[in-house]
């Protein structure tokens, strides 16, 4: 599956993101704190009608909810886009379709009743090259084939949901590290929830994550999984690719991936033309 990019897309958004809050938040309480003080100092000598028309005049808080909000709307489309990208790859991967030839089978198998060997399990196994088909032949197999190893679904999309559930709250809630621009700020959340979606960073959210996904990248299928090219993987790619022509070669890139889905796990090994696919 490809999410170590999105995910360091999501960081990094989000890293900016925060920054940009926490700089509002510090310059919004400077300057209400000048306009405090000016208002004090000005007791005595200026009617309470002018120090509140002064205060009035002086109040930043429309000018705060504008920028707030533009840095929203820079930072949640993109949020939620490479959000977007991580679970249709997380749908492909335990979706991807069962080979007819596989499941024709796996069926002759279960209608004939017949009893296969260890060995002839074993063979089974190793031609699995999706997820589903792991699953049907475990099903066959019945406990048979220990070593068969399938990642856990639901603790997968328990993860990305948890995971992006972060992501959206810190955009979504983010007001500074006490939460001075909460008021300010297009959301519900009490002041002690707004701060607590520091957890991103604070917990290390995208790590919990990852880790996760690496665990089911690394189970299915784990014979199937390359990660390098041979040489002649290297020769094949360079077939169907002119590396002189950067430009053509881009467009030849996404060509090729969006059309054959084995082409595109080699391009994404290589460092020439993998950052043509990452950068979606």
């Amino acid at each position: 599956m490809r999410y170590k990019n999105y995910v360091s897309k999501i960081t990094s958004t989000l890293e900016e993101y925060k920054a940009t809050i926490d700089k509002l938040e510090s310059d919004y309480q400077a300057e209400t704190a000048a306009v405090k003080a000016k208002a004090e100092s000005m007791k005595g000598k200026w009617t309470d009608d002018y120090i509140k028309q002064y205060i009035s005049e002086h109040n930043p808080d429309a000018r705060y909810r504008e920028q707030i909000q533009t840095a929203k709307a820079k930072a949640e489309p993109a949020v939620n886009h490479y959000l977007e990208r991580i679970k249709n790859n997380l749908d492909s991967y335990f979706n991807a379709p069962i080979r007819n030839d596989f499941a024709n089978k796996i069926m002759s198998i279960k209608m004939t009743g017949l009893e296969l060997s260890d060995l002839e399990l074993e063979l089974l196994k190793q031609s699995v090259s999706c997820y589903m088909e792991g699953r049907l032949l475990g099903q066959l197999a019945e406990g048979r084939l220990t070593d068969l190893k399938l990642p856990n679904m639901e603790a997968t999309y328990q993860a990305f949901n948890e995971y992006s559930m972060y992501a959206k709250g810190l955009v979504n809630n983010w007001s500074g590290d006490t939460a001075a621009l909460l008021h300010l700020n297009d959301t519900n959340a009490e002041d002690f929830e707004a701060v607590s979606w520091d957890v991103y960073f604070k917990n290390n959210k995208a790590d919990e994550f990852s880790k996760v996904m690496e665990q089911a990248n690394a189970i299915l299928p784990e014979s199937k999984i390359k990660h390098e090219l041979s040489e002649n993987d290297r020769k094949f790619i360079d077939t169907l690719i002119d590396s002189k022509y950067p430009s053509v070669a881009k467009e030849r890139v996404k060509e090729l991936a969006a059309a054959d889905s084995h082409i595109e796990s080699l391009l994404l090994l290589d460092e020439r033309y993998s950052k043509y696919l990452e950068e979606e």
